[in-house]
């Protein structure tokens, strides 16, 4: 079990352990299941951010490179780091 692992189960006890009697393993999963999925949507969101930065930064559809933004090195930077929450989150699975 990893780390991360360990800290989503202690989370999970913490949260709900006393509600439960019996059925721990398969709730825990149902947790577990959930959480995965959460994390799933965050990738997605950081994904459509580093995206849409790069897009902007380089001008292309659905931006025309008339707009702020375009070739600028905090707009890059943006799109970069979203990129590394990405690799951060996916890591994370």
């Amino acid at each position: 079990m990893t780390t991360l692992d360990q800290n989503i189960k202690d989370a999970f006890e913490r949260l709900y352990g006393h509600l439960l009697l019996s059925g721990k393993d398969a709730a825990y999963s149902v947790f577990e299941n959930g959480w995965r999925m959460a994390m799933q949507d965050c990738i997605k969101t950081c994904e459509s951010i580093e995206n849409d930065q790069w897009a902007l930064y380089k001008g292309r559809p659905p931006y025309n490179g008339t707009e702020e933004g375009r070739a600028d090195n905090y707009v890059e930077g943006k799109s970069d780091g979203a990129g590394m929450c990405v690799e951060a989150l996916r890591s994370q699975l």
